[in-house]
């Protein structure tokens, strides 16, 4: 029964469901590469930068 659930939330999620408009722009934005010198200047910090930065974040509000 779970795996069944777990279909249907997909399927629907997938075929039926508009995506949200927020999610639209943000894929636009992707797109458009404005993303990817932060990206690029992530990817060149050592791991421990990495984590210090992670830990730092700011988190959304619930």
């Amino acid at each position: 029964q779970y795996n069944v659930a777990l279909l249907c939330r997909r399927l629907y999620s997938r075929y039926i469901a508009q995506r949200a408009e927020h999610v639209r722009e943000r894929v636009s934005e992707i797109e458009e590469g404005k993303f990817d010198e932060e990206i690029a200047t992530l990817m060149k910090l050592d791991e421990n930068t990495l984590k210090k930065l992670y830990a730092e974040r700011e988190i959304e509000p619930e």
